[in-house]
């Protein structure tokens, strides 16, 4: 009786148990191949759609065009969903030129080029799209509340193709090409805590009456 009264208690404690949340951070540091279009670090997996270890040390150039590099990463988890917490993000530089038809003077303005999309199997549940800015000093992407549950990300670049085939009037425009890229790094992932199962409504019922047939063999034994 007593056997089956403490079974029932342990069998009380893993039902509602959660268990604790695995982050992880892809830094890259291991990443020697140059030509590599997958590579894997702390249970995450990252494959991208060019030489991912081609044209930086420690992190993966993403451009959109005039190299193998890749101009998207796709990350997942091997232990399944996972909320995104962050990213870092070197800008390289931008290139795209507006001219102005009469005096040929141009400018460079910045323009949504870092795209960064959440999945939930086939299904898009999030996105973030954004200039990268200017300078070449890495920051930290906070990807936020929407990027949760997820069970894949991808990072890639933009392409401004509306801006090059639809420039403002008057103005001619042109890319070099890249026509914009950057480096990537530190993506950090949240492994996703199994849900605790709930319990049968009728088990803590069950259990104070195990415990009490418990008490009433214990003091039986005790009596003898």
């Amino acid at each position: 009786m007593t056997k089956t009264f403490s079974a029932a208690l342990a069998a009380a404690t893993v039902l509602s148990a959660g268990l604790p949340a695995q982050a992880a951070t892809m830094t890259f540091d291991n990443l020697t191949d140059p030509f590599a279009t997958s590579y894997s670090e702390n249970g995450i997996s990252a494959t991208g759609d060019g030489d991912m270890g081609m044209y930086s040390t420690g992190s993966v150039h993403i451009d959109d065009g005039g190299t193998s590099a890749p101009s998207q990463v796709n990350f997942t988890m091997a232990a399944g969903a996972f909320d995104a917490i962050s990213f870092d993000l070197r800008p390289i530089g931008s290139y795209l030129a507006l001219c102005d038809d009469d005096t040929g003077i141009c400018t460079n303005p910045g323009f949504p080029n870092v795209r960064v999309d959440g999945f939930s199997g086939m299904d898009l549940v999030s996105s973030l799209i954004f200039d990268m800015g200017e300078g070449s000093s890495p920051y930290t992407v906070a990807l936020g509340s929407v990027f949760k549950n997820l069970t894949s990300l991808t990072i890639s670049i933009v392409y401004p193709i509306a801006l090059l085939q639809n420039p403002p009037a008057g103005m001619s425009s042109w890319c070099d090409n890249p026509c914009s890229h950057f480096d990537i790094d530190n993506v950090t992932l949240n492994a996703v805590t199994p849900a605790p199962v709930p319990l049968p409504a009728g088990l803590p019922l069950a259990a104070s009456g195990l415990v009490a047939l418990g008490a009433m063999a214990l003091r039986r034994q005790s009596r003898r």
